[in-house]
């Protein structure tokens, strides 16, 4: 509800600044209120046409109500706006392969994982980086290293129900159901906020 109620004070305070309309967007989103947020995110993007923020959480919008192809395209502008920004690119990979369930993707799949390495030549403690590489390496099947990623950022990450989460899925892909559900019952203690 406080999250709601900071959006509504932005943009009464600031109307004429995108980050207004990403705050709303971003509530609406995560209340489930998808073509409000999409509406939000698109409002924040006519006033900065360079905002990358307003194209990925529009993408991620669309990506949880089950759009792949639209969060494609989304998370395409993002990319055009950051261009070193490695979760754009991963979710990009992933949205296209899901559309397609064959082997689109996989040429980005690869070009993500390349601006994660990159990303941990001169940051190896970037836990996220290293977080988002393991399932970006368990789609490239991989999976030893992509365990030994994800293990490395759980160990240097604070405790956060995204990294929980994806933890339990990579695990649920790597057949280890007692470290999946250990996992998932970590997420499931964390919870979501009152948006």
């Amino acid at each position: 509800m406080r999250g709601e109620q900071c959006a509504g004070k932005a943009l009464e305070l600031a109307p004429d600044l995108a980050k207004s309309y990403i705050s709303r967007g971003f509530v609406n989103m995560m209340r489930g209120r998808t073509h409000e947020a999409s509406e939000a995110f698109e409002s924040a993007a006519a006033i900065d046409s360079h905002s990358f923020d307003a194209h990925y959480f529009n993408a991620f919008n669309w990506s949880r109500a089950d759009h792949p192809v639209r969060a494609a395209r989304l998370y395409e502008k993002a990319m055009k706006r950051r261009t070193k920004d490695y979760q754009a690119a991963y979710e990009y990979a992933r949205m296209l392969r899901i559309a397609d369930k064959a082997q689109a993707g996989v040429k980005e799949l690869e070009h993500a994982l390349e601006m994660i390495r990159i990303r941990l030549e001169y940051r190896p403690d970037d836990y996220r980086a290293l977080n988002i590489g393991a399932l970006a390496l368990m789609d490239m099947r991989d999976q030893e290293i992509a365990v030994e990623w994800m293990e490395q950022s759980l160990d240097q990450s604070p405790v956060d129900a995204v990294l929980e989460y994806n933890a339990a899925f990579l695990y649920s892909q790597a057949g280890d159901i007692s470290r999946c559900l250990e996992h998932l019952r970590k997420c499931t203690i964390l919870g979501e906020p009152d948006w």
